[in-house]
């Protein structure tokens, strides 16, 4: 299954971007949401559009923001899957990086501050870890100990450490007491005792995740069946002050016809009777909704932002609503306010690949992806378009 924007080679796009959602992942750093939350919506999707604009990343010129986050989450998932298949080679055995996990919790019990892919480089690691805060009893930290972003992906992984007063015999001491540590955890470091060298480690710095931070879209999915007590077809769920609940779900649609556009005329925009045909890329997937007010909710009229909504499909991959194309399925409703009384009945359009089928919707509301709730979409109805 192929789009354009999977066409390309990410790594070689992003450069040293895809760092920033490579290594989270290989540090067994946060969860799915949380990596989502902070270095998608919280970084790439504010950085990335600005240098866009500026001429930078050709490849990725003309794509639109929704298309944008959805490359970089499904990039995520990539990664979570990759890296959960490398665990499985591991038969069990403890990843070097956890082992170099525990030799730094041991390191920072005994006031040595430890860090792991800590600052750009060495200079800035060397200045900035006098800042960091140790887990000892001692109240000044008697050592420092680190290695930085640029050695994360190396081999061997370098070991830099200092002392506070940074005298010869002191950074000797603690360097042997650092080895010291790391041959307790089973790992074999190389070093000849001068005080200016750096500590080498031939290791994998990479960490086994567990539980809820091995957990991502298309990891042990299975589809829910409809109710079989109720016969109930059409799931609800209550996410971001709306309840959203599914009413129909049309794909393998080459194109469908509409009878309104949007006109612009300086900054006016009216709604126009105007036939026209929107084709689709790949297949059109529509998904028709209703989305109400919750018996709580006090306001008899609410806006329903109705943004980054994505789509995953059976294989895990995510897919952004076509914006356009959802607003030309609407019109000529297209006011987005739901009402105590009537609810808001709108929809989806998503352009999917030919062979992708839909799964789940990813609701996020207006909250860039802060509150993530997966809606199972019914089983399918095909358009025969």
């Amino acid at each position: 299954m192929r789009t354009p924007l999977s066409d390309l080679n990410a790594r070689e796009v992003l450069d040293v971007l895809y760092d920033q959602l490579a290594t989270p992942v290989a540090m067994a750093e946060g969860t799915f949401d949380e990596i989502v939350e902070e270095v998608i919506d919280g970084c790439l999707m504010i950085d990335l559009p600005l240098e866009i604009e500026a001429g930078e990343f050709e490849e990725l010129q003309g794509v639109g923001q929704d298309d944008l986050r959805a490359w970089l989450v499904d990039l995520l998932r990539s990664e979570f899957a990759e890296h959960l298949a490398w665990q499985e080679t591991l038969d069990g055995r403890p990843a070097d990086g956890d082992l170099l996990g525990q030799a730094f919790d041991e390191l920072n019990a005994r006031a040595i501050v430890a860090r792991e892919d800590f600052a750009c480089c060495q200079r800035c690691g060397l200045s900035e870890i006098r800042d960091e805060h140790h887990d000892g009893e001692d109240e000044r930290a008697r050592g420092y100990v680190f290695y930085h972003e640029q050695d994360t992906g190396r081999r061997p992984l370098y070991l830099t450490f200092d002392t506070p007063n940074g005298s010869d015999e002191s950074r000797a001491a603690l360097g042997n007491e650092v080895i010291g540590v790391l041959r307790e955890q089973g790992l074999v470091p190389e070093w000849d005792g001068d005080p200016r060298r750096r500590i080498a480690l031939d290791v994998d710095p990479r960490r086994v995740r567990h539980g809820e931070l091995a957990d991502h879209p298309g990891h042990g999915l299975t589809p829910k069946e409809p109710d079989q007590a109720t016969g109930a077809s059409t799931p609800s769920l209550q996410a971001d002050g709306f309840v959203h609940t599914v009413t129909g779900v049309r794909t393998g649609a080459e194109s469908f016809n509409v009878a309104h556009a949007l006109v612009r005329d300086g900054d006016a925009i009216t709604i126009v009777e105007q036939p026209a045909t929107w084709t689709a890329t790949g297949r059109y997937t529509i998904v028709d909704m209703l989305v109400e007010l919750p018996h709580e909710d006090g306001n008899d009229l609410k806006y329903y932002p109705g943004r980054n909504q994505i789509l995953y499909d059976t294989d895990g991959h995510a897919h952004a609503r076509h914006h356009a194309a959802t607003t030309a399925y609407l019109l000529p409703d297209n006011a987005m306010l739901v009402t105590k009384e009537n609810g808001l009945r709108t929809g989806l359009v998503f352009d999917l690949p030919p062979d992708a089928a839909p799964s789940y919707l990813a609701l996020t509301g207006d909250s860039r992806g802060k509150v993530r709730n997966d809606l199972t979409l019914p089983r399918t109805e095909g358009t025969g378009d």
